[in-house]
C-alpha cells in the first residue's frame, strides 16, 4: 500500500493530486502549513477506490504522532461525502448555523463539532456537497 494516488480537496476549488505516494506522506503534505495553500484541507480522496476521508486535523495529527493507527484514523474520518447546510436549522435542541460542516454516512448527516454530537437524515434539499470531487 505504498503507491497511492490521492486527491486532497481544499476550499475555493483548490485541489492537489499526489501520485505514487505513501499514505503517511500524503497526510504530511495535507497538514503542512504553507503560504501556497493558506486554507486547511477538507477531504482526502483515494482515486483508486473513491474512499473519502474528512481531513480532521486533530485525528490526522494523532496518526502522524503515533497516537492512533492508520486503521483507526480511517475508521474515525471515513465518510460518503462532506456537506454544508443551506440555511440555519434546528436539530433536536441544537441550533445549527447556515454553512456548518457535516459528514455523511449511509444517508445520515453528522455535524462536525467536537463539543456536541448532532445527526439528522441526509436531505439534499437542505444540504449541498462541499467542494464536489471534480
Amino acid at each position: 500500500m505504498d503507491n497511492h494516488e490521492i486527491k486532497i480537496i481544499y476550499p475555493k476549488g483548490m485541489r492537489v493530486t499526489l501520485k505514487g505516494t505513501t499514505f503517511r506522506k500524503a497526510v504530511q503534505i495535507a497538514l503542512e502549513n504553507n503560504n501556497v495553500i493558506p486554507d486547511e484541507p477538507l477531504k482526502m480522496i483515494f482515486l483508486s477506490t473513491g474512499k473519502i476521508l474528512f481531513l480532521d486535523k486533530n485525528a490526522f495529527s494523532s496518526y502522524l504522532d503515533g497516537s492512533i493507527t492508520q486503521k483507526e484514523l480511517i475508521e474515525l474520518t471515513e465518510c460518503d461525502e462532506l456537506y454544508r447546510n443551506n440555511d440555519d436549522m434546528q436539530v433536536n435542541d441544537h441550533y445549527i448555523d447556515k454553512g456548518s460542516l457535516w459528514k455523511a454516512r449511509k444517508q445520515e448527516a453528522i455535524l462536525i463539532d467536537d463539543d456536541v454530537y448532532v445527526f439528522t437524515k441526509l436531505d439534499l434539499n437542505i444540504f449541498e456537497v462541499v467542494e464536489p470531487n471534480l
